[in-house]
C-alpha cells in the first residue's frame, strides 16, 4: 500500500505537491493473484469540498505573497461564516500509514489520523477519524514509531501559530489507548516531520527549516526558510517518563556543527551500555520548498554519534555523493541496532530530481562508503518509497537481516507507454530484474509513503473494522 497527494479538486490558486487530497493505492497479492484499488480518504476536509462541489480550504500552496495574506484572512472568514467547519480537523491523510492495535491508520502531520479499511476484494474503505477519545488535542505526526519489542506507538505533534512552535511527544499502549503526552519547550518555528525512538530514549530533530512570515511579504514566496544562522539540533529525552503525568518533557540538547535540514530518520540505537546513540538520517544542507528548480543537492543519509557521557556530537556522511531520502530499515528493528537500510535514490544533478532506482546501505560500516548495492527502475523509469517485506512472517526463520524484499511502485515516463506496476526486487542481491513485475489498469502518480500489512495483520484488521462501530468520527 502507498498514499501520496492527488488534489480531488482543481486547486483554486497555487499547488504544492504536500496540497493533494489523500489517496491510497493498495495491492493484494494471493494464490498467485493481485488485486489492485484506489480510493480517497473520506477526510472532513474533503466531504466539506464534495458537497460545495469545489476546492475550499487553504493549501500551502497558497502560502506566497500579499495575496497568500489575503488568503489567510479569507480563510479565517469562512470558517467564522460556517462555510467551512475545521472541528475535526482540515488534514489530507496524504503522507503515510500505519498499523496499529488492529487499525489500519493514513496520516497527515497537520491532523489526527484517519482509519481505513481493506475488504477481501482489494477495495478499500474509509472508517472515520481517529480521535483517541478527545484526550490527544494536537496533531499527529506521519511518521510515528512502533517498538517492535513491547507494541507501543510512540508519536509527536506539533503547530506552527503565529510563527511559535509547540511540540508534543507521546505514545499510544499496545490497545491504542494514551500512555502520556508531554510538551517539548522548542526555540524555534521548525516543521517537525519525524523524529526517532531507542531502546531508553526518543530523539527530537530540531533542524533549521523554519518557519519565516516574513518570507511570504517580502520575498512573496512560502514562509519556509532554510536558517543558516543557526546549527541543527537533536534532543534526547526518556522513552517513556517516569512520571507519566507529567506534562513537560525533560530534554537534553545536542548542537550539531552546522546548520541542516532533516525530513526522515532512517533509524537509532544505543550501544556502549547506552553512552552512545547512534542516529542515521537523511539530511539536506539547503531545503527549498517552493519546488521550483533548485541549484542545490538533495538529501544524503548521514550518521549522527551523540555521547551522552562527554555531551558531545558528530555527522558523518555514509556515501558522499549518493543522494536520496525514503529510507527504510525492517519494521522489527525500528529502534534496534540494525546493518542494513533502504534509500530512494535521487539522480542529480538534475532540474527535476526524480528517483531512479534504490540504494543498500551497510549501517555497520564506520569509515569508507557505506553504499554496497544499488538497482535501478529502469530507463525513463521513476519510482519511490520501497517498504521492506521479510520473507517469512516471524523474522527469526529468515536466513539473514535482509532476507527479504524490497516492494514499490514504478511507472514509466515513455510518451509511448505511461504505465505504472507493482514491482518486487529481491532486497538481498539487489538485483535490478525483479522477482515480480505486475503491470497495473492505470497510472499510479508519484506519491509519499508505503506500508504492508501481513496475513495475520489483514484479518486482525479486517475483524477490528467490522466490530468497531461508531468509535471513529465519521464524516459521512
Amino acid at each position: 500500500m502507498r498514499t501520496g497527494p492527488n488534489p480531488y479538486f482543481v486547486p483554486r490558486g497555487d499547488y504544492h505537491w504536500f496540497d493533494g487530497d489523500g489517496m491510497l493505492h493498495a495491492c493484494r497479492i494471493k494464490s498467485g493473484q493481485v488485486s489492485y484499488c484506489n480510493k480517497f480518504v473520506d477526510t472532513f476536509r474533503l466531504t466539506q469540498e464534495k458537497r460545495a462541489g469545489a476546492a475550499l480550504f487553504m493549501k500551502l500552496g497558497d502560502m506566497q505573497g500579499i495575496s497568500g495574506i489575503c488568503l489567510m484572512f479569507l480563510s479565517s472568514l469562512q470558517r467564522r461564516l460556517g462555510f467551512t467547519n475545521n472541528q475535526h480537523g482540515a488534514g489530507t491523510a496524504n503522507t503515510a500509514l500505519v498499523y496499529h492495535a488492529r487499525k489500519l491508520m493514513s496520516l497527515h502531520e497537520g491532523d489526527l489520523p484517519y482509519a481505513m479499511q481493506v475488504l477481501c476484494n482489494g477495495l478499500i474503505e474509509s472508517l472515520g477519524r481517529v480521535e483517541f477519545d478527545g484526550k490527544v488535542d494536537h496533531p499527529f505526526t506521519a511518521h510515528p514509531k512502533l517498538d517492535p519489542a513491547t507494541g507501543e506507538l510512540f508519536f509527536i505533534g506539533y503547530k506552527l501559530d503565529s510563527g511559535q512552535a509547540r511540540l508534543w511527544y507521546s505514545a499510544l499502549n499496545p490497545q491504542g489507548e494514551l500512555m502520556f503526552d508531554q510538551s517539548v519547550q522548542l526555540k524555534h518555528a521548525v516543521m517537525h516531520h519525524d523524529f526517532a525512538i531507542t531502546q531508553n530514549h526518543a530523539l527530537i530533530i530540531d533542524h533549521c527549516l523554519e518557519f519565516c512570515g516574513k518570507a511570504m511579504v517580502k520575498e512573496g514566496t512560502l514562509p519556509f526558510r532554510t536558517n543558516h544562522q543557526r546549527n541543527a539540533r537533536i534532543g534526547v529525552l526518556p522513552k517513556r517518563p517516569k512520571d507519566p503525568s507529567s506534562k513537560g518533557a525533560n530534554v537534553r540538547w545536542f548542537e550539531l556543527d552546522q546548520p541542516l535540514v532533516f525530513f526522515h530518520s532512517v533509524n537509532a540505537w544505543e550501544e556502549q551500555d547506552g553512552d552512545i546513540i547512534r542516529l542515521f538520517l537523511c539530511f539536506y544542507k539547503h531545503m527549498d520548498l517552493s519546488g521550483k528548480e533548485s541549484t542545490h543537492p538533495p538529501a544524503e543519509v548521514g550518521e549522527v554519534r551523540l555521547n551522552l557521557r562527554t555531551g558531545t556530537s558528530e555527522l558523518r556522511v555514509l556515501a558522499p555523493g549518493v543522494y536520496g531520502d525514503f529510507p527504510r530499515v525492517p519494521q522489527h528493528l525500528i529502534g534496534q541496532p540494525s546493518r542494513f537500510a533502504y534509500i530512494s535514490t535521487t539522480i542529480w544533478p538534475s532540474s527535476k530530481p526524480v528517483m531512479d532506482g534504490l540504494a543498500k546501505y551497510d549501517l555497520t560500516k564506520t569509515t569508507g562508503d557505506s553504499v554496497i548495492g544499488r538497482l535501478s527502475f529502469g530507463p525513463n523509469h521513476t519510482g519511490g518509497e520501497a517498504f521492506f517485506v521479510p520473507s517469512h512472517t516471524d523474522p527469526a526463520q529468515c536466513s539473514g537481516e535482509d532476507d527479504g524484499y524490497l516492494v514499490t511502485f514504478v511507472h514509466d515516463m515513455s510518451a509511448s507507454t505511461k504505465g505504472s506496476a507493482l514491482v518486487v526486487y529481491d532486497a538481498k542481491t539487489m538485483s535490478s530484474t525483479p522477482v515480480a513485475h505486475v503491470p497495473l489498469p492505470q497510472r499510479v502518480p508519484n506519491g509519499f509513503h508505503a506500508h504492508h500489512m501481513n496475513e495475520a495483520e489483514f484479518y486482525e484488521h479486517l475483524q477490528y473494522s467490522r466490530s468497531a462501530g461508531s468509535k471513529f468520527a465519521s464524516p459521512l
